[in-house]
Order: structure tokens, then C-alpha cells, then sequence
């Protein structure tokens, strides 16, 4: 019999490093695809890195990864005004900063090219819709930053989990397997539809964010059903892996929009069931957004100046990489804010019953407190509404913020009883 997963060891996953995996992927991918196109003698070793970046497509792995935990965060946050506020502060802040700063290296490199279009493009940054001026059609790559299609993408994905999340929670496996069957039919239908119609009609599909539902849908259903399939998904990893390799080996795959449909259902499978083998490193300096962000700036510096052509490839590469990442960890310092605004959550805290009684729990939150005091403004932590233990955490200072309603009945299997009292709503308090 497989252990069902606990939520206390969420956050005991190798997320961060699957992130950096994809993120970096996407860049060098990149690189590759571009600089072939614009190299006047062709580098098999760029065929190579386009086919190993390809082989877990990194754009696929960022959505499956943000369905599970932007969920997550859609229930932990007290309002939909606040999860949204979440996701606001997640992109956009540094989307700006990227756009300003992209705009300083065109009137640089390329001032007799600018025109009026340049301040429609602006306007259309803020937000997060892509798209290139006409003006810049034929500089560079011919795209003024060809990975931005994905954040208006994931913009949409935002509001719908936020206006149906509540619906999907209540979902059985029945109506999720009608939802998920549903989402691959639409995932086909949009590759068949692009191809056939092309054009404006492609464009539309491409910037819409129904072909990439599918991705963004398992992470959300896993989230939901995470007891009983993060369990199951750790043991399959390692199978499913195997028979991934096999058939992208073998160059075998069924029709998909993106990525072919067998990528699209298996690589999300793999990317959070492997979350969950992975040590649970932490990597606080998060460049990921950042490298996301900057690497196609940087990118049409090295193909405008046609240094793919004047040096050898490995030196852009490595010009790539150490502006990208200087760029993105800039960004990181200087921009980004913390995305749970300043909250430090407690998870577990236990004491021996036979000490119970004489301080130790009270001991236990005051040094969390007084420890990461200058990284986090509030100490936070989730019960059930017990007249055990939510006393206790009143009289350590903790006042009521909000409730979630419902949770121990919408997410185990059975009732859960403390001192005669059934939990139903999950209680948090702050100090």
C-alpha cells in the first residue's frame, strides 16, 4: 500500500533545481536555434544542443511546474485579490525593468531605426502582451524579444485557475479525466488547426492559452490529488522516465501543439514526480524569471554585431551566459519582491507530551521569530479551529488572519477529530 502524502513535506522537493534546469535550457535552445540561422558556415555542434535542449522542452516543464505550485498559492492566499496581487508582483516588476532596459540597448545600437511604433510596443509591455515594432522587423533575430509570448500566456492561466479553481477542487477522478481528455483533444486540435489554417489564425492560437492548458491542467490536478498521486508519481518516475527516453530515442511521438502530445502529458508527469525525488534544495537567489527574460536581449546584441560569424561560437555562448546571468541576478537583487510578502510559515512544531506544559512550544516560536526576524515580517502559521491548539498559538502572540473553509474535509479521506472536535476549516494566524 503506497503512503499518502502529507503537506508538511510540500516544500521537500528539487523544484528550484528543475526551474534552473528549464530555464537555462530554454536559453541555450535559443541560442542554438538562432545562431545557426544567422552563421554563415553551419555548426553541427548547434544541431546537438538544439536536440538535447529539445528533449525536455523547458517551456513545457515552467507550466506544468506553475500549474502544481501556483494552485498551491491560489489556496493558501486569503482572497482571490490577493493571489492575484501575488502573480502581479511576480512578473511584472521585472517585465518593466527587462523592457527599460531593452530599450536602452536599442537607442544605443539601432537609434536610426526607431520610430513612432516603438512607443505602441512600450505600451503593449505593460502588459506582458509580445509583440515586435515594425520598425524592428529586420534587426537581429527580427524579434525584439522572442520569449516574452509565454508570460502573456501565463497571465491567462492565472485568471482561470483563479475564477475555477474553486470548481476543480470538487471535481472526482471522473470529471477530471473528461477535463484532461478534453484538454488533449484541444492541445491536437489547435496543432491541426494552425497548420492547416496558418497566418493570423496560427498567430491567435499561439498567443492564447487553451494549447498550453493541458500542461498547466496536470500540474493543477496533481496538486488536488496530491495525497494519493505524488506518492504514486515518486515510484513511477524513474518507469516513466525510461519509456520517455525511449521514445524520444526512437523519435516517436503522437501529434501535439508545442510539443507532441506524448512530451506534453509525460514530461509534467516526470518533472513533478522527480520534484519530489530530487533533494529539497532550496536556491534562494531565483535568477530563473530573469535568465527568461534577458537572454534574447543579449541575443540580438550577438547577432546584430555578427559575432557569431567573427568569433568562434563557443565565446558568444560564453558572452551569453555571463551577461544573462549577470543581467538576471541584478534583477533579482534590485527588483524582485518577495512573493508571500514577507511571510515565514510554520509548518510543524511538536513538543514530547511528557514536557508539554512548561514553555518549550512557546520557546520554539519565539526563536523562529527572533531568527528570521530581518528576512520575514510575519510569522505564520495553518490549524484546525481547536480548542487545543488555537489557544495555544493566542497566547504566543498569533492573532486570526484568515480561514480556508472546508480543508480537512476537502482534502483527507476521512474526518479528522481533535479534543471531541471534528476540523473542518483550516485556521491561520499571524504575529
Amino acid at each position: 500500500m503506497v503512503q499518502k502524502f502529507q503537506d508538511k513535506d510540500f516544500y521537500n522537493n528539487g523544484f528550484d533545481l528543475i526551474r534552473y534546469w528549464a530555464a537555462i535550457s530554454v536559453m541555450l535552445g535559443h541560442f542554438a536555434w538562432r545562431a545557426q540561422a544567422f552563421t554563415n558556415t553551419p555548426i553541427k555542434a548547434m544541431d546537438t544542443m538544439v536536440s538535447i535542449m529539445h528533449f525536455f522542452p523547458g517551456v513545457v516543464l515552467l507550466f506544468a511546474i506553475s500549474g502544481f505550485l501556483v494552485t498551491a498559492s491560489l489556496e493558501r492566499s486569503k482572497s482571490k485579490k490577493e493571489y492575484m496581487l501575488k502573480r502581479v508582483v511576480r512578473l511584472y516588476p521585472e517585465l518593466w525593468v527587462c523592457t527599460i532596459v531593452n530599450l536602452i540597448m536599442l537607442c544605443i545600437v539601432v537609434p536610426n531605426l526607431l520610430d513612432k511604433s516603438i512607443i505602441v510596443w512600450l505600451g503593449t509591455q505593460v502588459f506582458g502582451v509580445a509583440n515586435t515594432p515594425s520598425c524592428l522587423s529586420n534587426f537581429a533575430t527580427g524579434s525584439v524579444n522572442g520569449s516574452l509570448w509565454t508570460i502573456f500566456t501565463e497571465i491567462q492561466l492565472y485568471i482561470v485557475i483563479c475564477f475555477f479553481n474553486g470548481f476543480l477542487k470538487k471535481m472526482n477522478n471522473v470529471q477530471w479525466g473528461i477535463a484532461l481528455t478534453v484538454s488533449v483533444a484541444v492541445n491536437v486540435g489547435c496543432d491541426y488547426a494552425a497548420k492547416y489554417f496558418g497566418g493570423a489564425i496560427a498567430k491567435m492560437i499561439e498567443r492564447a492559452f487553451v494549447p498550453y492548458f493541458i500542461w498547466f491542467l496536470l500540474g493543477c490536478f496533481i496538486y488536488h490529488k496530491r495525497d494519493v498521486l505524488i506518492p504514486v508519481l515518486k515510484k513511477l518516475t524513474l518507469p516513466l522516465l525510461a519509456v520517455y527516453t525511449v521514445l524520444r530515442l526512437l523519435n516517436w511521438n503522437l501529434p501535439g501543439y508545442y510539443a507532441g502530445i506524448m512530451v506534453g502529458i509525460l514530461a509534467p508527469l516526470i518533472a513533478i514526480g522527480g520534484g519530489y525525488c530530487l533533494p529539497a534544495i532550496r536556491i534562494k537567489c531565483d535568477l530563473t524569471y530573469g535568465i527568461f527574460l534577458y537572454h534574447w536581449v543579449v541575443l540580438n546584441v550577438i547577432v546584430h554585431y555578427d559575432l557569431i560569424n567573427l568569433w568562434d561560437w563557443g565565446w558568444c555562448l560564453l558572452l551569453l551566459v555571463t551577461v544573462t546571468f549577470a543581467l538576471a541576478w541584478l534583477s533579482w537583487r534590485f527588483v524582485v519582491t518577495d512573493e508571500d510578502n514577507g511571510i515565514l510559515e510554520i509548518k510543524n512544531i511538536a513538543v514530547d507530551p511528557q514536557n508539554q506544559g512548561q514553555g518549550y512550544g512557546k520557546a520554539l516560536i519565539d526563536f523562529l521569530a527572533s531568527k528570521y526576524a530581518d528576512e520575514y515580517s510575519i510569522l505564520q502559521v495553518g490549524t484546525g479551529d481547536s480548542p487545543l491548539t488555537v489557544p495555544f498559538y493566542e497566547k504566543c502572540g498569533f492573532v486570526r488572519s484568515h480561514n480556508i473553509p472546508n480543508f480537512f474535509t476537502d482534502n483527507y479521506d476521512h474526518p479528522i477529530y481533535e479534543c471531541g472536535v471534528q476540523l473542518i476549516d483550516m485556521v491561520y494566524l499571524q504575529r
